[in-house]
């Protein structure tokens, strides 16, 4: 039950999600009847010195500015963690390739436009790097620890995701 929720909020900014967003259930441990999954993405938890990374989403792009994990969409012939280290390097300038990638578990994302996997990952870091943001993509960052995510304008599903993570 660990990682459900966090990072699939990162990727309603994949989707046009309605506006009132709390009124839904989006994410599931098991798929959900009539589950047909459009793609899969990738997402990752990159934690450092007690506090993890969160990225601020343009005000241009779907949920804009919300806060979310790094992550994204699997390219036709990828793996998930092909993905999550192509996609960490184009939105932070992040290299993991030689990290070692902790897989938490898929978890089913469905809004009402679309089914999709999302294949949950979590890093740890030895120091905090010199990040190089995707301005297309994002504005800003900031490494937080659990209590301060939640004071954040998280993308839907971001709060319960952080108590689901970072239970103790």
């Amino acid at each position: 039950m660990v990682c459900i929720q966090f990072v699939c909020a990162l990727f309603a900014v994949l989707l046009v999600a309605p506006c009132n967003a709390e009124d839904l259930h989006y994410i599931h441990t098991e798929p959900p009847a009539l589950f047909h999954p459009k793609m899969e993405v990738a997402g990752c938890y990159c934690e450092c010195e007690g506090k993890f990374l969160m990225l601020l989403r343009s005000p241009n792009k779907p949920q804009g500015n919300t806060w979310c994990a790094p992550g994204g969409k699997l390219e036709k012939g990828e793996t998930p963690d092909q993905a999550l280290v192509r996609e960490l390097r184009e939105e932070i300038g992040l290299d993991i390739a030689d990290l070692p990638l902790n897989y938490c578990r898929p978890v089913y994302v469905r809004f009402p436009n679309v089914d999709f996997v999302l294949h949950l990952y979590r890093v740890t870091l030895e120091k905090r790097p010199h990040l190089c943001i995707a301005r297309a993509e994002h504005r800003d960052f900031r490494w937080v620890t659990p209590q301060e995510a939640l004071g954040l304008p998280l993308i839907p599903g971001g709060d319960e995701c952080v108590s689901l993570v970072f239970a103790e």
